[in-house]
């Protein structure tokens, strides 16, 4: 009898012994503080900020950190102010980096490859 297999988000692989094995998710959704947390509500929010163009949300799975990269210096405390009014303390950004615009991929939109690349290369010095 075939096993069933349900569309849950998670991409995974199956091993040597047929185990399924975890990789990554395929949306933007992280577990933190043991919240699931969509990553692209805290962009929203970030979004409505006064002063905020661009911004990106990745998850830092080593050191198990949410960081905000912003397209331009903004103070960081005037960012944490207002997002904490819209939402709750689990999803706030551990770590916001400003970055001098963002890398870009071939359809014009904002290449969290390349940023998460980024954000291993600082970690690792």
């Amino acid at each position: 009898m075939p096993e069933l297999i349900y569309r849950t988000g998670d991409i995974v692989r199956y091993n040597e012994r047929g185990e399924l094995i975890y990789l990554a998710r395929k949306d933007y959704q992280v577990k933190h503080l043991g919240h699931r947390i969509e990553l692209g509500e805290i962009e929203t929010a970030v979004s409505s900020v006064e002063g905020v163009e661009l911004c990106c949300c990745l998850y830092d799975d080593e050191h198990q950190k949410i960081v905000l990269y912003l397209d331009k210096p903004l103070e960081k405390a005037y960012i944490k102010e207002k997002i904490s009014q819209l939402l709750p303390e689990y999803m706030l950004p551990n770590k916001i980096e400003c970055l001098d615009g963002f890398p870009l991929n071939a359809n014009g939109k904002i290449d969290r490859a390349a940023l998460k690349a980024l954000l291993e290369k600082k970690e690792t010095h």
